[in-house]
């Protein structure tokens, strides 16, 4: 199994892309006829075997047939602080999240009793999970 690191496109005949330069996180590069494997991206952990090797001007050369081995790759981008927090916060987050919904569908019961207007649980709503909110913070300390 190999990471692909970055995807080079190799213009061919008459400028349409034919083939992909494929550079491996090991440093690893080869060539990908673009009607012979999966669909890849940067970051997709694939497997591969060498469909046909060669010599060129810039030294020897190997073409692949790569398959995807854990799907298709989410996009790359940096943690934020929100994504890299320590998992015992996600665990009050969960909690004021679920808290949420119930606030919501004790809304919507309210609601369809005719006790309030269904426009009015947004009003509701934003006036109630401040306090969920702060009950699980208080919980967190």
């Amino acid at each position: 199994m190999a990471k692909i690191k970055q995807i080079e496109t190799i213009k061919g005949y008459q400028g349409k892309s034919d083939s992909y330069k494929i550079h491996l996180v090991d440093g690893k590069v080869g060539y990908l006829d673009t009607s012979a494997s999966d669909t890849i991206r940067e970051g997709d952990d694939i497997t591969y075997s060498v469909t046909k090797t060669g010599t060129g001007k810039n030294g020897p050369w190997e073409q692949w047939a790569c398959k995807l081995t854990t799907g298709a790759a989410l996009p790359q981008q940096e943690l934020s602080e929100e994504t890299s927090r320590p998992i015992a916060n996600t665990v009050y987050d969960q909690m004021k999240c679920d808290l949420r919904v119930a606030v919501i569908k004790t809304l919507g019961v309210v609601a369809a009793n005719g006790k309030i207007e269904p426009k009015e649980m947004v009003e509701y709503f934003n006036e109630f999970y401040p306090a969920v909110d702060l009950s699980i913070d208080v919980l967190r300390k």
